[in-house]
């Protein structure tokens, strides 16, 4: 891998260094987004990511800088990554390119190894943008709050996609931008969406995406489905959600396992009717997103920016709340996919502030 150039003289961004270690899914296919957007603008970009990162046509030069060891018991996983991450990982990072680079950290991997990371950068004096991409913990643990905050205002810039999470962290002190949650998007093959077609023969079809985690309540979107007489589909690898999917005998419930290549994946938000997010607490979510940018209706609570860009925001937090606007969405027109031309003039002006700011 070649280093990227630095900063030029005229104080023109030259070199970014894109920091997103886990290697797949959502906030992955946006760091990839605007990686590509900053290379089209003229600035040398490296991702830093996982060993086993998912494998796209991006043209994007790559930094396996963090071997999972995905195939061990989760608390020893937990303890191997944590070790490799902060004698390895971390001082690879504080090191990268040269002093006047902006590394952007994307995402959370463990509030307090992020803020070892973000820590060491500060310290070096290195120029640090930071999308947290989640403003709360979901923890729920004060201190893992409390982690992020002390993150946001210690970063040289927070960029934030959605106006709730903007005010939130202006509120904190931070510096902060708002930007759009854009992510790389192939052209699925006809192939995968005819698999979907068939998949989704029992219309319409609302689809929840991503993780099966419990603070999605996937219980929820089922009985939603349900009142609402429509098929319920749940993609996604299981996490702690999954023990809360009820499907009798008769159930229309389709349920895909585990995570998809990312063409498939925008195969399955194109084909479906509906994108639904049931959680009750969000900042943002990736496939509200997808479904933004490809043209899909789609319904979220009116909770922190979920609501902010939706075709139609549920009144509560029940079943029969979210059946109600699925019902709604259903009868709107269909929206006109969005396609975002301002990424890499958006994310030049927030790493030109820390710039102005040192």
């Amino acid at each position: 891998m070649q280093e990227a150039p630095h900063t030029s003289t005229d104080g023109a961004i030259r070199a970014v260094h894109l920091v997103e270690l886990g290697g797949s899914g959502g906030i992955y296919h946006h760091t990839l987004a605007v990686g590509r957007a900053l290379r089209d603008a003229g600035v040398a970009v490296v991702v830093h990511t996982a060993a086993d990162a998912e494998v796209l046509d991006d043209g994007l030069d790559k930094c396996a800088c963090l071997a999972w060891p995905r195939h061990l018991p989760r608390g020893v996983r937990q303890a191997v990554t944590a070790w490799r991450f902060v004698t390895g990982t971390v001082p690879h990072l504080v090191r990268a390119g040269q002093p006047g680079d902006i590394v952007h950290v994307q995402g959370l991997l463990g509030n307090q190894l992020t803020a070892w990371l973000i820590m060491r950068l500060r310290r070096r004096g290195r120029s640090i943008a930071f999308s947290p991409h989640n403003t709360f913990a979901r923890s729920r643990r004060r201190i893992d709050d409390a982690t992020i905050r002390w993150m946001a205002r210690r970063a040289g810039i927070v960029i934030t996609f959605s106006e709730d999470d903007q005010r939130r962290v202006g509120e904190w002190g931070a510096p902060v931008v708002l930007a759009d949650l854009v992510h790389h998007i192939p052209t699925p093959s006809d192939a995968e969406i005819d698999e979907w077609n068939d998949r989704f023969a029992s219309r319409p079809v609302a689809l929840l995406a991503g993780q099966v985690r419990a603070d999605k309540r996937p219980d929820v979107f089922v009985e939603a489905c349900r009142i609402a007489e429509v098929s319920a589909a749940i993609v996604g690898p299981a996490n702690d959600g999954e023990d809360l999917i009820r499907s009798g005998p008769d159930s229309d419930l389709i349920r895909v396992d585990g995570y998809l290549p990312l063409s498939s994946f925008v195969a399955a938000v194109t084909t479906c009717d509906v994108v639904v997010a049931t959680h009750a607490v969000g900042s943002v979510s990736g496939p509200l997103s997808f479904a933004r940018e490809l043209g899909v209706r789609s319904v979220a609570p009116a909770i922190g920016g979920l609501a902010e860009s939706v075709t139609v925001a549920a009144d509560g937090l029940s079943a029969s709340d979210f059946a109600t606007a699925i019902t709604t969405a259903l009868s709107a027109p269909t929206p006109s996919a969005v396609d975002f031309e301002a990424t890499a003039e958006t994310h030049l002006g927030a790493y030109r502030m820390i710039e102005h700011a040192r």
